[in-house]
């Protein structure tokens, strides 16, 4: 026989891009902070490791994750990734119909991508704003064997801005509207990254005490990193 190794509930979420590697250990809590950080690592790369996204130097990028298992003795964890960079195609939509089929879509090169679609809001002309995102398949099965290597179960493999509409729509709960929504991303561009400060941290989340407070510059993959952590049992829909 072959020992197979067992899977835990760890989680943990790994954001790439060109500038830095950000890896988080969460859980989730009873308390009135439904979220816990356990440990945060984040590395600058200053290396091209991740140039445009490209995994360039597995082997580095590959020590970053280890050096982040192993000193918090996380073994075989669920890991949920999240992409932020030039490659990965993003856009905002807007469709005659609130019940769109894939195909009425208008994005280049669709066949060579691995692309989703979320509805976001309705506009004022009668129309339906959609995300779109996606990847060239290459991109994905790149980091796929990453994670083969590293030995986690990879679960999700996302953009950026999805995870933070995740995190904005867990932090409105029941008051969450997509007519809201659409206000405040046309007020800040549809940056949606602009839309949150340290506020929701305090609001939601327990840092652990031997974590150093997050500074202003880490704020932003913090948040991230929340949102795709939130997104293990159910993605924005």
């Amino acid at each position: 026989m072959w020992p197979i190794q067992t899977c835990n509930n760890n989680f943990v979420t790994i954001s790439f891009s060109p500038q830095y590697l950000s890896c988080c250990w969460f859980e989730h809590t009873n308390k009135q902070k439904p979220y816990h950080l356990k440990a945060c690592q984040t590395t600058k790369l200053d290396n091209l490791e991740l140039e445009h996204l490209l995994i360039f130097n597995p082997s580095r990028i590959s020590s970053y994750i280890q050096q982040f298992l192993t000193k918090n003795q996380i073994t075989t964890p669920f890991a949920l990734f999240c992409l932020n960079g030039p490659t990965v195609f993003e856009q905002f939509i807007p469709i005659e119909n609130a019940s769109p089929l894939p195909q009425q879509f208008s994005i280049p090169n669709r066949n060579n991508l691995i692309w989703d679609y979320a509805y976001l809001y309705p506009t004022h002309n009668g129309q339906f704003t959609f995300y779109v995102a996606g990847i060239k398949r290459e991109l994905l099965f790149q980091y796929q064997l990453l994670a083969i290597r590293n030995q986690l179960n990879l679960i999700i493999v996302t953009a950026n801005t999805m995870a933070l509409l995740n995190l904005y729509k867990y932090h409105k709960g029941t008051q969450f509207r997509h007519s809201q929504l659409g206000i405040e991303l046309t007020k800040h561009n549809h940056r949606i990254d602009q839309m949150f400060d340290e506020s929701i941290i305090n609001k939601l989340l327990t840092i652990d005490s031997t974590i150093t407070i997050p500074t202003q510059d880490e704020i932003p993959s913090l948040l991230t990193s929340l949102g795709l952590f939130i997104m293990r049992n159910k993605s924005y829909a």
